[in-house]
């Protein structure tokens, strides 16, 4: 997850495809939030599993992405726990 409050500084074009707005304590309400933004996660469900999501079918999020896998791969904890270079220690559940 990158959280930057200039996304929309950069031209629609080059926005990753799977940016999704944050949603905090301001936004939530009691038991469900305002926005119903689709979400996007950079993990899917396939069978009852959960898999990372299939990174070149997404170019502008890999380009955005790459921009800083020297920082992503230094993570050794990704690595031990046999994940790819992308993604996030403790994945949420998708479908949920």
């Amino acid at each position: 997850m990158f959280i930057r409050t200039d996304w929309q500084a950069l031209p629609r074009a080059e926005r990753p495809e799977l940016l999704r707005p944050l949603v905090t304590h301001r936004d939530a309400r009691r038991f469900r939030g305002r926005r119903a933004a689709p979400p996007r996660y950079l993990h899917c469900m396939v069978g009852n599993r959960r898999q990372a999501v299939d990174l070149p079918r997404y170019p502008r999020s890999r380009a955005y992405l790459d921009a800083h896998r020297p920082t992503l791969e230094r993570r050794r904890y990704v690595q031990r726990a046999g994940r790819a270079w992308y993604e996030i220690w403790v994945p949420q559940d998708p479908g949920a």
